[in-house]
């Protein structure tokens, strides 16, 4: 179902900083509702050109000299042991591995560039971003269990246990489809509000 595990920031973590977002995840499509759609549409578009905007935002002209894969967070974000960031090409070739990474691990890319701008700016996910967050966690992590209980509870043929799994898969599908594409207006929205603000 999902080629990578993340790492969802705990109470604690969130406890440290005081200062949030200004736009909460479910209110950021109001915000930038083109940036949105297109992020929806087109992900790995929308994480290239997020990416992009976040190194040049915290080091301005900077290009892609200081990318790396998941900006060298694969212990947090990644369960794949052959892929070392630093070590994967990306100074010789930054844009061709930001294609990859946004095609490939779109979940882990857009949690590596919120981490990015989350730490500059000291901020902290509210409870609101919080629980939308742990509800689609809690839904990655069981949704492969809902089509065996209802078909144990219904007594339901195979064919039927093959429908319902389509059925769950397209849910968790749109599930994370939805929650990256708010996490990248987020974070978009921060970045043009910050740039907007500054002297």
């Amino acid at each position: 179902m999902a080629l990578i595990t993340t790492t969802l920031p705990c109470r604690g973590q969130e406890a440290e900083s005081s200062i949030h977002f200004k736009v909460k995840l479910c209110s950021s499509p109001n915000m930038q509702p083109c940036c949105c759609m297109s992020s929806a549409l087109c992900c790995p578009c929308a994480q290239y050109n997020t990416r992009y905007k976040a190194l040049n935002h915290i080091e301005p002209g900077s290009g892609w000299s200081n990318y790396t894969c998941w900006q060298g967070k694969s212990s947090d974000n990644v369960a794949f042991c052959c892929i070392k960031p630093g070590k994967m090409g990306e100074k010789s070739c930054p844009q061709c591995c930001m294609c990859i990474e946004g095609c490939c691990f779109p979940e882990a890319a857009a949690r590596a560039t919120q981490g990015m701008i989350m730490k500059h700016y000291s901020l902290a996910l509210d409870e609101d971003d919080t629980r939308m967050i742990h509800c689609y966690k809690f839904l990655k992590e069981w949704a492969k269990y809902i089509p065996h209980c209802i078909a144990l509870l219904c007594g339901t043929s195979c064919n039927d246990e093959q429908c319902s799994n389509c059925v769950c898969e397209a849910m968790f599908c749109c599930s994370c489809l939805c929650v990256r594409a708010c996490m990248l207006t987020q974070l978009y929205h921060k970045i043009k509000e910050r740039e907007r603000d500054a002297p």
